[in-house]
């Protein structure tokens, strides 16, 4: 069940861009805690065997480990795993807030709406459509369109990049 469940997960991250931009925020989430995991799983692997290679270099028996270094090991992978599921989140979320000046957004034309930009999906038929491309990052934009899905797929989409709207200091750290 885990793996079925695992690779449920791994088919939502492997769509593309636009596939993306059409997940709901439940499979944003599952989406974002599976990479979380893999990452922190990968990271604390990692730690473990350069700690077993660095311990078998500097050692002078170069046959088999003990239990000591191989508990050692499996303490540094768990630690570093937990670590890293702790943190890795909120430090991409600062890097994203000072470093990245851009983002994308696809816009579709819709009749009696004009130009409108996807912002995200309500559900799996209807997109949350604004007039304002940041308005996902709490610009005061007063209208929202609820459109169905079918309606979009109608209609041509380009991808638009687009300057982030500024924010204090203050903002990109505690946003």
């Amino acid at each position: 069940m885990i793996i079925s469940s695992f690779i449920g997960i791994n088919v939502l991250n492997e769509k593309s861009e636009i596939g993306q931009v059409f997940l709901t925020d439940e499979q944003k989430t599952k989406v974002y805690f599976y990479n979380l995991f893999m990452l922190s799983l990968i990271l604390g692997t990692l730690s473990a065997l350069i700690y077993l290679m660095i311990h078998l270099d500097m050692s002078n028996d170069k046959s088999v480990f003990n239990s000591e270094e191989l508990s050692l090991a499996i303490a540094l992978a768990i630690g570093v795993f937990l670590f890293c599921i702790i943190s890795l989140g909120r430090l991409a979320k600062l890097v994203n807030n000072f470093f990245v000046k851009y983002h994308y957004k696809f816009k579709v034309n819709l009749p009696g709406i004009g130009d409108a930009y996807i912002l995200r999906m309500l559900n799996t038929e209807v997109c949350i459509c604004s007039k304002n491309p940041s308005s996902e990052f709490k610009v005061s934009s007063k209208k929202y369109y609820l459109v169905s899905i079918n309606s979009i797929m109608e209609r041509p989409l380009s991808k638009i990049k687009l300057r982030k709207p500024k924010q204090s200091v203050f903002q990109k750290l505690f946003n």
